[in-house]
């Protein structure tokens, strides 16, 4: 690793979390953007590291012996070039191992050039909402289940923003309650994490009974209209069997009549990659490195569970200088998603 790393002594790094005004740089860059990812910035919990023009961003965190930037670089076409050269030299001046975590397949001619090796990770659902319907034989189930969860006095409504701060206590409410039933904390970096101050960013899609919240999910919105998406979805112990799939497809349906064109249903880690006792070292690494963070996440339970709405799946990808530090990167990428640092998360 000598030929990568520098010889110099490496820059001690105090990470730096985005001001007001960085947010403000990170919407305006965000006005044409198809996708709904980058909106992750407004967590606060990475830093940003924008091009020389501001016109374009990326998103990362230094963990352990890795500096790991989360999916597509953001911005104008001719700034994605410059900005992961400029995150190469992050990691050449701190002796840091360089990883693209969640990149899309479009990334590849940029990273590329880095000198970086590819290893699939995952697999990205996306809902085409233009064609999507519970009508018909093959939706019965997903149509029964909506109308036993409506039948159970159960509704679906759009929360402006300044109605979610208006009952942030109630979401916090519920948020917490479902912390506490899945005996788990705050995850953080490609997760977000309940904080009034990212909350309260978004409008939110709430499942109500008796005018009373018992379940949402914060939604994404790309400023073009063309992806929807959410990031956290929690609900009450005792809501009626269905509820997150009611608020899913009642989502759907939502952003079809809003003029969207796609939902993003996330990655599903381990997604797509082979099991066979002849699969690619990497594919099996990732397999027993995310499986032993499984108490995280049922990551085989969460690709059925999206698999039900029928979505078209779409690689995702890790980079990294080579095969050889992988059991470093996915050790430090699955350690700083499972809420490595919770003070910040905290504050």
């Amino acid at each position: 690793c000598g030929a990568y790393f520098s010889l110099a002594k490496p820059r001690e790094h105090e990470p730096t979390f985005p001001s007001e005004s960085d947010l403000r740089e990170v919407s305006s860059i965000l006005e044409m953007s198809k996708g709904t990812m980058s909106l992750l910035a407004f967590a606060g919990d990475k830093e940003i590291l924008f091009s020389e023009r501001r016109d374009g961003f990326l998103m990362w965190r230094k963990w352990g012996g890795c500096v790991i930037e989360l999916g597509d670089p953001e911005g104008a076409s001719d700034s994605l070039a410059e900005l992961c050269w400029k995150f190469r030299e992050i990691a050449e001046e701190t002796s840091k191992i360089c990883v693209f975590y969640g990149i899309s397949s479009g990334m590849i001619p940029y990273v590329m050039d880095l000198g970086l090796r590819f290893f699939k990770i995952g697999e990205e659902g996306i809902v085409d909402l233009e064609s999507f319907s519970i009508s018909g034989s093959k939706a019965r189930g997903l149509r029964g289940g909506v109308n036993r969860v409506q039948r159970a006095g159960v509704t679906f409504r759009i929360l402006e923003i300044d109605e979610v701060s208006r009952r942030i206590a109630e979401l916090r409410s519920v948020s917490d309650e479902w912390l506490a039933q899945k005996n788990t904390s705050e995850k953080c970096f490609s997760i977000g994490f309940f904080q009034e101050a990212y909350v309260t960013r978004f409008r939110c899609a709430v499942a109500e009974q008796e005018g009373s919240i018992i379940g949402f999910a914060n939604i994404f919105e790309s400023r073009s209209r063309y992806e929807l998406s959410v990031d956290l979805m929690r609900y009450r112990n005792d809501v009626p069997n269905g509820v997150m799939d009611f608020l899913f497809i009642k989502l759907f349906e939502w952003g079809r009549d809003h003029g969207y064109k796609t939902f993003s249903l996330g990655m599903a880690p381990l997604a797509g990659l082979p099991k066979n006792p002849l699969a690619p070292y990497y594919a099996k690494l990732a397999n027993v490195v995310y499986r032993h963070g499984g108490h995280f996440y049922n990551f085989d339970g969460l690709r059925k569970y999206k698999d039900k709405f029928n979505p078209t799946w779409q690689p995702r990808y890790l980079a990294c200088p080579s095969g050889l530090y992988l059991p470093i990167v996915l050790s430090n990428v699955s350690t700083l998603i499972s809420g490595g640092f919770k003070g910040l998360v905290k504050k």
